[in-house]
């Protein structure tokens, strides 16, 4: 008797409108039933099973039809009226709504911003701008409430700045805190007054000029009475989704963009994520040849390897910021004048380093 009653749900609306109502009503009844007399109670339940029956009787389409108004109406009578029924069910969808994202964000697909700028072109970062020191925005004064709104929404620029209340030198830093869910603050000490950031960017102290790039120290600097202790724009980067899920079943491969932690790595910042290309596999040899091409176990990596279709494009072209320019070792980083430590385990195009298995 199952069967027939799934194919007349699915292939028959007034079946189906029937069943869902019947559905309905006793979850409402299951949830108010304390509330009820048992006459009413006893009515409900009554009507409810006159449409059951008819429904797995196969009945004609009509009966099931004004069971289902009988029972619409019954419900209506002697239901009690919800109280801000309206507003409870607007919560109960905002709450569905947050457990269904927070289950996808934990177990399939978590939204990442683009922290650095060190994948670019693929992967535009984070950008910031000291308005406080740098000289081509000496005159900026921050914009009001409206237009800081419309620049966060449309173009995603968000400005912070801090006017110090007396003078004083910066004694505290605290890290950025979760206040509330999707709310953070970072706090800091000049003389004897505390102020606070809102939403603070990442690596926003370091932009400032407070923290070293590791967040092990901080300098002291002083300020005056009305003078900005930090005056800074940043323009966010890009957002991409990372699947949670799939390197469960599948290995990773050479080319995929891959987010990890910083956790185990002493040189990595702790609690950060990254995202970098995936070049070595582990128990691979790899080196950088002095013409920007990695070299796996002897073969060399061009634009023909899956993933690489862009990074190798430069075509003899001086490397650049933000453009594809290859892998760069620190011999060929001292002969174009870039800063020191950009490969500092690849001296030259012929160290080669062994990836842990």
């Amino acid at each position: 008797m199952f069967v027939p009653v799934i194919l007349r749900w699915l292939f028959s609306p007034s079946v189906r409108r029937a069943i869902e109502l019947r559905h309905y009503v006793l979850r409402q009844l299951r949830s108010k039933e304390d509330l009820m007399a048992p006459d009413a109670i006893s009515a409900i339940r009554q009507t409810a099973e006159e449409v059951r029956q008819l429904v797995r009787d196969r009945v004609d389409r009509a009966a099931i039809v004004a069971a289902a108004g009988r029972l619409g109406e019954t419900a209506a009578t002697r239901l009690p009226a919800p109280r801000h029924g309206t507003t409870r069910d607007h919560v109960e969808l905002a709450l569905v709504a947050a457990v269904v994202v927070l289950g996808i964000q934990t177990f399939f697909l978590e939204l990442m911003r683009i922290p650095s700028t060190s994948a670019q072109p693929t992967l535009y970062g984070t950008t910031y701008i000291d308005l406080k020191h740098d000289p081509a925005y000496r005159d900026f004064v921050i914009p009001g409430f409206w237009r800081r709104l419309v620049d966060q929404c449309l173009y995603g620029i968000s400005y912070y700045e801090i006017v110090a209340q007396a003078d004083g030198e910066l004694t505290h830093l605290e890290p950025p805190e979760r206040v509330f869910p999707f709310v953070t603050r970072q706090r800091l000490r000049v003389g004897d007054h505390w102020y606070s950031i809102w939403f603070p960017a990442e690596n926003l102290m370091i932009y400032a000029g407070f923290r070293n790039d590791r967040h092990r120290a901080f300098r002291r600097p002083s300020f005056r009475r009305g003078e900005s202790i930090l005056k800074l724009m940043v323009r966010s980067g890009d957002r991409l989704l990372a699947d949670r899920l799939s390197y469960n079943f599948v290995r990773p491969k050479r080319g995929d963009l891959i987010v990890f932690i910083g956790d185990n790595i002493n040189e990595l910042e702790h609690g950060t994520f990254y995202i970098k290309r995936l070049v070595g596999l582990g128990g691979e040899q790899v080196r950088i040849g002095n013409d920007r091409h990695v070299v796996i176990n002897g073969n060399r990596l061009d634009a023909a390897t899956p993933g690489f279709e862009n990074v190798y494009t430069f075509y003899g072209r001086p490397p650049r910021d933000s453009e594809y320019s290859g892998h760069v070792n620190e011999a060929v980083a001292r002969r174009y004048g870039l800063a020191p430590g950009l490969a500092p385990l690849f001296p030259d195009g012929d160290r080669e380093f062994v990836v842990h298995p």
